[in-house]
């Protein structure tokens, strides 16, 4: 090679030394399991500061510099510092309460190892790629927190709302408790997300993908090198963390140990029904000397049946402003046909429409043959009313077997003079059909 020739490789590779990426990528052999694969065990924080989406004011930079790096964690301990020192403010009556304060909150303080601008790697600008015009539909059919929504039964709120969120897949910074726990065996990976005690146990043999559709999909690993990579597919239900569901073809999780302390966690969304092409974004999992906890979310056991009480006597008030046709809130489940159109017709599906046409043929009989309650006196001398019509039929209702009939009250066993409900959740308030 010529000197100058030799020189401006020299000079690239000093460049390229010098980048994040190349620095991260520079690492140790990593500490290995007993039977000799990479050892990716620990309790692990993967919070962040880094945002999802790279924001506008960075245009197509992709790193920042050590400096904004620094300025933004040493503003993010602030934060934390000066809601800590704050004086409780009182709740007005009529306004938004919000939700928990920075006390139980944890945002972050750290951007990602690589020092990223956004968690996005690909498309290369750091942002989702294009909705499809199926996407851009649900997405302006939903309404975020505070929204007015319709809510004729449990099945309106959202999986948040009802404690039945799934958080850790794929693994994203979360307000709190972002917290991860990894088990390894010579043939299999458990992965516990500590929010909404979220667990997954991989295979890590050749066996092929179920058929059936499972809450957390249907996952697969297999070591790559020094990488474990988990391709989950077979989604049954809606993800928070990407905003898609059933129509998921697949997620890809790459875990790579970069250092005794950190992993380097990247997946990949592929859902051709919402965006036009796939996207990808990575973070930092941070070792952490602690344990992983259960959070028991009891929201939706004792707040559940106040919201829904409390829609129930805004029903028929005039300046109660009425959610508008096909309005969902942001983590809310598609209604069955919507999922049924967005998806492909493949044999559960067709399977899941049989069974949905033989409930609906059960349902119409049992709504033909029982009697509803007129206003009037009750059994016990006291006055009923006729229960308010519902906007449509509400789902998972079904009237108790004759044994049930009777209920027991504060003044002992009663027996109603019409057929008992039974509900699904005991206790919540629904319209009845």
């Amino acid at each position: 090679m010529t000197s100058p020739g030799w020189k401006r490789a020299a000079a690239l590779a000093a460049a390229l030394a010098l980048t994040p990426a190349a620095a991260a990528a520079q690492t140790a052999e990593p500490p290995r399991t007993a039977w000799g694969d990479p050892d990716l065990q620990g309790v692990w924080d993967y919070s962040s500061i880094t945002p999802m989406q790279r924001p506008e004011r960075f245009g197509d930079r992709a790193f920042l510099t050590r400096e904004e790096a620094a300025t933004l964690e040493q503003d993010a301990a602030a934060r934390d510092r000066n809601a800590a020192a704050a004086p409780p403010r009182r709740a007005v009556a009529g306004e938004n309460v919000g939700a928990y304060n920075l006390f139980w909150m944890d945002l972050g303080t750290r951007v990602v190892e690589d020092r990223r601008t956004s968690l996005i790697v690909d498309p290369p600008n750091g942002r989702f790629p294009a909705l499809t015009e199926a996407g851009a539909a649900e997405a302006r059919s939903r309404r975020g927190f505070g929204a007015d929504l319709p809510a004729d039964s449990h099945e309106d709120l959202g999986w948040g709302d009802r404690c039945m969120a799934v958080h850790g897949l794929p693994i994203v910074p979360l307000p709190y408790n972002s917290i991860v726990q990894i088990f390894q065996t010579p043939d299999h990976v458990a992965i516990y997300g500590e929010s909404n005690r979220v667990w997954r146990i991989v295979p890590l043999d050749d066996r092929p993908h179920g058929v059936l559709r499972q809450w957390l999909g249907d996952a697969r690993g297999r070591w790559e090198g020094d990488t474990l990579v988990v391709e989950t597919t077979n989604f049954q239900r809606q993800l928070q963390q990407v905003g898609s569901g059933r129509n998921i073809r697949s997620i890809v999780e790459r875990f790579t140990r970069e250092s005794a302390g950190v992993v380097r966690y990247e997946f990949t969304v592929d859902d051709p029904v919402r965006f036009v092409g796939p996207w990808t974004a990575a973070l930092s999992l941070r070792k952490i000397d602690g344990h992983a906890y259960e959070v028991a979310c009891h929201e939706g056991n004792y707040a559940l049946e106040n919201i829904l009480r409390g829609l129930r006597a805004l029903d028929g008030t005039p300046d109660a402003p009425a959610a508008e046709p096909g309005v969902l809130c942001w983590d809310c489940e598609p209604p069955g046909d919507v999922q049924r159109r967005l998806t492909p017709n493949t044999l559960q599906d067709q399977n899941i429409r049989k069974a949905e046409r033989a409930h609906a043929v059960r349902q119409d009989h049992l709504e033909a043959s029982v009697h509803l309650p007129q206003a009037g006196a009750g059994s016990d001398g006291r006055a009923t009313r006729r229960p308010a019509l519902s906007r449509r039929r509400p789902r998972r209702f079904h009237p108790a077997p004759p044994a049930h009939r009777s209920r027991q009250t504060r003044a002992g066993t009663r027996q109603d003079s019409t057929r008992t409900w039974h509900f699904q959740h005991p206790g919540l308030p629904q319209r009845a059909p």
